[in-house]
């Protein structure tokens, strides 16, 4: 009979990882979090488009009474407010992933500071099947 070795430690859900200067530890995305982002991005790409259409009036302003030019600004103030509000709510979806573990942290802010993108890279590092080890300090 031959033996099989595996390792476990892909499979560890959270390590402790030092972000900017700042000691966190990150909890592996799972899938209620991809559930709640796969919604949020397909929402964030909806409101996108429609403010997209909505800002396209813009250039006929000068044809259009005071009227009709206060009512296409405000249809575009509330498709951007909308983008922007979506947009937060798909960062704050990172957030719980981050859990800080010194006075210098703060997950919100690096979330933000980085965005979605930047966030998605950061969990991928700390995660990464080769050199998991690499990213953390040791105290899984």
């Amino acid at each position: 009979m031959s033996e099989i070795t595996i390792s476990t430690s892909n499979l560890k859900t959270t390590r402790n990882a030092r972000i900017d200067g700042a000691l966190y530890e990150v909890r592996r995305i799972g899938a209620g979090d991809k559930l709640d982002i796969s919604r949020l991005s397909n929402k964030l790409l909806a409101e996108s488009r429609k403010a997209m259409n909505v800002k396209s009036k813009i250039k006929a302003l000068n044809d259009l009474g005071e009227d009709e030019q206060t009512k296409i600004l405000d249809e575009v103030s509330k498709a951007m407010d909308s983008v922007v509000k979506t947009q937060l709510e798909l960062e704050a979806c990172y957030v719980p992933l981050f859990v800080a573990k010194d006075a210098n942290g703060d997950a919100a802010k690096l979330v933000h500071a980085v965005g979605v993108d930047g966030i998605n890279t950061v969990l991928q590092q700390i995660f990464a099947d080769k050199n998991a080890e690499d990213s953390t300090d040791g105290n899984d």
